[in-house]
């Protein structure tokens, strides 16, 4: 394992030079200082889609090389080591928002990323609010909530497939139907003859094809968190996706993938399969 120091992203205010962070819900990175709102220029161009066989041909190729990542702020001087998975966080000692140069050892590039849409105010009071809700909150949790830290807002990686499918099937399928039936019951001690309606299934072979088009299923590309929250993790609005600029992740952590292209397709391919049958 090898050490090596990247070139990283600052973004300094255009008024006063200070460091900006990105504010949640604009297309603007906020002067914390100043108050001026410095514009994102955005790339409008589509979001493009990589053809998933030539792309793992392409990593493939690469020789892979695992490093920790030392940095540098261009703020106060101060050194650290990003956390493993990591490549875009706040400053451990001035807060000044950093984002790394991905390609300088990230697989492959972000190609869209969905910013922010709250404020760090927002989060905290549905938070608070939530916590309210709970009957048994674990101690550390109202601590946490009593206290002067602030939630930390994180970029996930996910991966999006889309398939053109077709499955073939064959089988039985049964229909339900009706037929009367002659049964004896007895009511108040004598023996009677009554006729009810009795339901069985009539079995036929079956065959034919499945065609189905997805787009844009999703798979979370982390494992930091537990299965049982990222499986509520899904109703992300694609429609407002961006062509990935780092400004937007400004002051905000950022996880990279943890799990290959190949692991998100399996996934992708139990998800779809699914759906098929």
């Amino acid at each position: 394992m090898s050490e090596q120091k990247i070139a990283w992203e600052q973004f300094p205010c255009e008024q006063c030079g200070a460091s900006l962070h990105y504010s949640p819900g604009q297309s603007a990175l906020l002067c914390n200082y100043c108050g001026h709102s410095n514009p994102v220029q955005e790339i409008i161009q589509e979001i493009p889609e990589l053809d998933y066989l030539a792309t793992i041909r392409r990593l493939a190729a690469r020789e892979k090389q695992e490093t920790i990542l030392s940095v540098q702020c261009n703020e106060c001087g101060a050194s650290f080591h990003l956390a493993p998975g990591t490549h875009a966080d706040v400053c451990e000692f001035c807060g000044s928002g950093i984002v790394a140069e991905t390609r300088k050892y990230r697989q492959l590039e972000p190609q869209g990323v969905l910013p922010f849409q709250i404020t760090q105010e927002e989060a905290d009071a549905a938070f608070r609010a939530w916590l309210k809700r709970l009957w048994f909150a674990p101690g550390k949790l109202k601590l946490h909530a009593r206290g002067k830290r602030k939630l930390t807002g994180i970029y996930q990686p996910y991966w999006t497939f889309d398939s053109e499918s077709e499955a073939v099937y064959q089988g039985e399928r049964g229909t339900y139907y009706q037929v009367p039936e002659r049964v004896v019951v007895y009511v108040n001690g004598r023996r009677q003859i009554q006729t009810r309606m009795v339901t069985k299934v009539r079995w036929q072979p079956v065959s034919g094809r499945v065609r189905r088009v997805f787009d844009d299923v999703l798979v979370l590309a982390s494992r930091s968190l537990p299965e049982k929250i990222t499986r509520r993790l899904h109703s992300w609005n694609l429609r407002a996706l961006k062509r990935y600029q780092s400004a937007y992740l400004s002051g905000f952590k950022s996880e990279m993938y943890q799990g290959g292209p190949e692991d998100g397709f399996a996934e992708a391919h139990r998800i779809m399969e699914d759906v098929l049958r």
